[in-house]
This record gives C-alpha cells, structure tokens and sequence, in this order.
C-alpha cells in the first residue's frame, strides 16, 4: 500500500461498549483516558475483538456543511450512493453487515456525524 488515510481516529474499546471485558482487558484499561490512551491499547488487539483502524479499513465520507458542530442530513442522492457503495463493498470484499461502522461508534467523532444515513 503506498497510502494511507487518517479517517478512523483513535478508538473506542468494543469490549467496553459490548460489555464483554474480561477482567484482563479491564485491567489493560485502567487508567487510559479517552482518545490517544484507550486506543493504543485496543490496537494491539486483532480484529474483530477491537473496532477497525485506519490500516484495517475503508472509510467513506458523506460531506456536507456543519454549522455549530451539528451536521446536515443526508440527501437523497447521497444516500442511495451510500446504500449502493456499501452493497457494491460488501459483496466485492465478502463483507457482512456487521463490519460496517458509524465514526462515532467506533472513535470520538461528532455524533451527529451522517446521523440521518441508512447503512
């Protein structure tokens, strides 16, 4: 690969948010502030015991404007390309749905980040 992009941002523990830590993990987690801390720790985790990272993804983004942080929805005609990439990935790359994610999911992004998209 001779490039990478930034998109994913530092991420969250998945075992936090599925309330499956072993008392380990929860040990490793201990301490680690949000962000930079609690992300080097679940990149040393293979996938899918952590979210995706920049080197194990692909992340699309829907623009549109953002004023005061609260994101607009998504237009139709972004949407039915969203919906149509998305399968278009999923069968090309065999996928399943559940390797799909939302930024916020999985990193500290805005959450009102493409709210309104359907995946």
């Amino acid at each position: 690969m001779l490039r990478k992009t930034r998109h994913v941002g530092h991420i969250k523990s998945r075992c936090v948010a599925q309330r499956s830590c072993s008392p380990a993990e929860l040990a490793k987690l201990r301490g680690k502030r949000v962000g930079a801390g609690i992300g080097a720790v679940e990149r040393r985790k293979e996938y899918p015991a952590r979210y995706p990272t920049n080197s194990d993804s692909i992340g699309i983004e829907i623009v549109s404007l953002a004023p005061g942080n609260v994101f607009e929805s998504v237009t139709p005609a972004q949407q039915t390309a969203l919906q149509w990439l998305v399968a278009e990935l999923l069968h090309s790359l065999r996928l399943s749905r559940s390797d799909v994610f939302r930024h916020s999911e999985v990193s500290w992004k805005q959450p009102s980040e493409a709210a309104s998209a359907r995946w």
